[in-house]
């Protein structure tokens, strides 16, 4: 069967300038909106004309409160797209400044990409863009707030090594739809009218509250600051530290089911040796088992149960992390478990 050149797919290298408004519908009548959109496009087609491309190398696409910018296969100057995108927020600065009406202002947000996408024909006759480029600036657009320029990784490494680009980005990583995971990079460069380079809102860390402490972990806790100078002369063993760990949750194991026993359902001990052997006899008995088995046990108790913890522990010795109790984690054990707190004789 011979192909049909007339229903083959033309593809052409993309650069995209995508934009939005940036809370384009909040506090505004309808009339400011219109003349915002007026504004903007006349901005847009300004910027654009200003780099003297032709008509048939770029595309303008409307998409509702923003533009879409598709320069089709044009490489020259290699930053084409950076020029039109601080040129838009340059125009929309003056704009801001010389306009009394605060419905009348304006930001947008804008993303770069490039991509070899589809060429196709709309609805309307008309020329346009298919393919994942587009898609794709509009989920770097997305992260941005107003006044600031985000680029897709292909536009990054383009200009990263160019001289008047270098060190002009900040890196973020972002996860997207489907859990996908996406570096993206803010222009920062230059002294440049109107340019927001402040950290995106989208990359904000914020800090998970902690979560409270489990009553075993709680026990877990309270055993190893009774008996942390014990622990202190031992943990550099061989093994040590995932002895420790393993003992340490066995009697936290041990205490809780022994506050939770009843007459009908009562508690019967893990630990070896509870009741009869010294706390060292039970390490010395749980340091002549098989030393991996420790290791394998520990790793999955650190994992599962203490990780969320992990700023609680005294990080500065090694493998033992997971042993020494800081003196806010003690606070903690104090405020969340005052029960056990008084059980173990500590000082209040």
């Amino acid at each position: 069967m011979e192909n049909n050149p007339e229903k083959q797919v033309l593809t052409t290298p993309v650069k995209y300038i995508i934009l939005d408004i940036v809370g384009f519908t909040r506090n505004r009548s309808i009339e400011a909106q219109s003349d915002i959109i007026t504004t903007l496009n006349r901005i847009v087609r300004a910027c654009v004309e200003r780099t003297k491309i032709d008509k048939e190398d770029f595309i303008l696409l409307p998409t509702g409160d923003g533009i879409c910018v598709a320069l089709l296969s044009v490489e020259n100057p290699y930053d084409i797209h950076i020029q039109i995108a601080l040129c838009i927020v340059e125009c929309i600065h003056k704009h801001n400044s010389e306009t009394g009406e605060e419905m009348r202002k304006f930001q947008v947000r804008i993303g770069l990409n490039a991509n070899v996408d589809n060429l196709i024909i709309d609805i309307n006759g008309n020329k346009n863009v298919a393919g994942g480029g587009i898609n794709f600036a509009q989920r770097v657009m997305s992260m941005a707030d107003g006044g600031q320029i985000l680029a897709g990784q292909s536009i990054y490494e383009t200009l990263r090594q160019r001289e008047p680009y270098m060190n002009s980005f900040r890196s973020y990583n972002a996860v997207v739809k489907h859990n996908i995971w996406l570096p993206v990079y803010q222009y920062v460069g230059g002294d440049h009218v109107g340019l927001n380079r402040e950290e995106p809102s989208s990359f904000f860390k914020t800090e998970e509250k902690e979560p409270q402490l489990t009553k075993q972990v709680a026990y877990y806790f309270a055993h190893a600051i009774r008996n942390r100078d014990f622990f202190l002369r031992n943990i550099e063993r061989p093994f040590g530290a995932y002895v420790t760990m393993t003992l340490l949750w066995s009697l936290a194991t041990d205490s809780t089911g022994n506050a939770e026993a009843t007459e009908i359902n009562p508690h019967r001990p893990r630990t070896w040796g509870t009741g009869k052997y010294s706390l060292a006899d039970q390490f010395e008995y749980y340091l002549n088992q098989d030393p991996w088995l420790c290791l394998g046990y520990s790793k999955f108790i650190q994992d599962i149960h203490l990780n969320k913890y992990a700023k609680l522990f005294d990080g500065d010795l090694g493998t033992s992390a997971y042993v020494f109790i800081n003196n806010q984690g003690i606070e903690k054990l104090k405020q969340e478990w005052i029960g056990i707190w008084k059980d173990f004789e500590f000082d209040l």
